[in-house]
């Protein structure tokens, strides 16, 4: 029975136009908005298996206009793990990664490779246009120390295993807070905290 440590709350960030709607919408309801109808906040809820184990998405579709900047620092205080998206055909949204990057590293108070993050190459089925460099997007993942997902919400492909890996990097950021806990015990509670870690996890 799926409880609340298999619960996700997933928040999906860039600017305005870059597809977020898009490929949430083609995540959760394999449905393609064909035209761009700017999102203020969007919340969807629902349930998937991901490495054969549940997970319960809250996923949080979020506006990416300069206007609600103020309003993001309450969308990533309240989220565990993020999408970050952008377009390869507009060169603008690529640049206000940083900008998106830095924000959450703020809210969070956190480190970069302290928040669970997954950097989505969107719009990738217009490749042939587009406006940012290969070389400069495996940069910035690895600025980011985020996976980097290529995808396309129209043909469809990359979307499915972009919401999946970003659970998997949630899943890893909480072993690894559980983890530093054990280094803080007695030696003699180690051994019974470690337990009750596997069995959170389902590995034991």
């Amino acid at each position: 029975m799926a409880g609340k440590k298999n619960e996700v709350r997933l928040c999906v960030l860039g600017a305005g136009g870059a597809g977020k709607s898009s490929l949430t919408l083609r995540y959760v309801q394999d449905y393609f908005v064909e035209f761009y109808d700017p999102t203020i906040e969007d919340c969807y809820r629902c349930q998937r298996s991901v490495d054969n184990e549940v997970a319960i998405l809250s996923i949080l579709d979020t506006a990416g206009q300069d206007n609600y900047s103020a309003m993001r620092d309450h969308w990533m205080r309240c989220c565990d793990c993020f999408i970050l998206v952008f377009s390869v055909t507009e060169r603008q949204s690529f640049v206000q990664l940083d900008e998106f990057y830095q924000q959450l590293l703020r809210v969070k108070d956190a480190d970069p490779g302290e928040v669970p993050i997954v950097l989505i190459a969107n719009k990738m089925d217009m490749a042939d246009v587009r406006a940012v460099n290969p070389c400069e997007i495996q940069e910035k993942a690895q600025y980011m120390r985020a996976p980097l997902i290529e995808a396309s919400a129209k043909q469809p492909f990359g979307v499915t295993e972009s919401f999946e890996e970003a659970v998997r990097e949630h899943r890893k950021y909480n072993l690894g807070k559980e983890a530093a806990k054990v280094k803080h015990f007695p030696t003699s509670s180690k051994s019974r905290l470690m337990a009750l870690i596997l069995r959170l996890l389902g590995w034991e």
